[in-house]
């Protein structure tokens, strides 16, 4: 099963006999006016900020997932621009984590990301 979110109009549904699956999209990077300081609770913003939208420079992320026998870990892998990124994919596995108690199947997936920007890393957006 593979979707591309672009063009998706729905969210893929999955059912309990699926096996594997690839999910892909693309969002653009912004840069922010007015930045928002602080966050709430998960990765929320704590105040408003303003900022533009940059059609031409965005992040393109490839979700690829399969069934594996449930552990107590989970099983992430993270690619950046080809290659394997240890750090990015602790960043992820600590968030999933918070999250296990309401998604116990995650422990139950074996997790492969691939990212990569059409503008640096470093560049700040």
């Amino acid at each position: 099963m593979q979707t591309d979110l672009r063009k998706a109009k729905e969210i893929p549904q999955v059912s309990n006999t699926t096996q594997q699956g690839t999910v892909k999209w693309q969002s653009p990077a912004n840069i922010a006016l007015i930045k928002y300081w602080g966050k709430a609770g998960h990765q929320i913003p704590a105040n408003p900020s303003i900022s533009f939208t940059l059609n031409n420079a965005y992040t393109e992320m490839e979700l690829q997932w399969e069934t594996k026998p449930e552990s107590n870990e989970l099983d992430i892998t993270f690619f950046f621009e080809g290659k394997e990124n240890a750090k990015f994919r602790q960043k992820i596995a600590d968030f999933l984590q918070t999250r296990v108690a309401e998604y116990p199947f995650l422990k139950a997936l074996k997790i492969t990301i691939h990212s990569e920007n059409s503008f640096p890393h470093s560049a700040g957006i």
